[in-house]
């Protein structure tokens, strides 16, 4: 039992081997809501969401605000690595962001960082290659994020099977992260219901 009056007290994590259930959320890999009176919210039905242009038009406000608002700070040890970096930032902010917020529709969304050398020879950022959500695989170790195995590659790296790709070419985004660490919660999940009786034929 835990002394309260520690001075270690608040900077102890007392339940850090915690974790929520699998049915917590929308744990995707593992299971999905059920609910008897209710259609079952998969991610099957998420490409046919997307044909609704009221929920793109949804998705898309909830986008905007982000990509056009956003505020950057950089401290470094230079005026010259501060510039860098807030190109990178700014660069990744008009090329790669609307994609990366793509975890709005699956609640994540996983992406290769690829990168280009500039006029000096010195590696920065170019874009994100998306990867479909049911081709990669999260790889963690205690907790902690390390790449992403990468399913339907033409010509795959690790026992014919699939293409490891590691931090930092690994980006890897989570929406309602409080939900599930890394599978997070789809923003449309609670526009499904009411978006089902509407949409598909004779509703629920």
């Amino acid at each position: 039992m835990s002394d309260s009056t520690s001075e270690n007290l608040l900077a102890t994590n007392l339940v850090k081997n915690y974790e929520l259930p699998t049915t917590q959320g929308m744990s995707w890999g593992q299971s999905f809501i059920i609910n008897p009176n209710r259609p079952r919210f998969t991610r099957a039905l998420i490409p046919l969401m997307k044909r609704d242009p009221r929920i793109r038009l949804g998705i898309s406000i909830k986008k905007g605000p982000i990509i056009q608002n956003v505020k950057f700070k950089v401290e470094a040890s230079s005026p010259r690595l501060t510039d860098w970096c807030t190109n990178q930032l700014e660069s990744f902010r008009l090329n790669g962001m609307a994609s990366a917020l793509d975890s709005y529709w699956w609640g994540w969304s996983c992406h290769e960082i690829m990168y280009r050398k500039d006029f000096q020879g010195n590696w920065e950022y170019d874009r994100l290659e998306r990867i479909d959500v049911s081709d990669a695989k999260l790889v963690h170790i205690n907790g902690i994020l390390k790449g992403m195995n990468v399913y339907r590659v033409l010509n795959p790296t690790v026992a014919d099977k699939y293409t490891y790709v590691p931090i930092p070419k690994c980006l890897w985004t989570v929406h309602q992260k409080v939900e599930h660490k890394w599978f997070g919660l789809p923003a449309v999940y609670g526009a499904f219901e009411p978006w089902w009786e509407t949409w598909c034929q004779k509703g629920f």
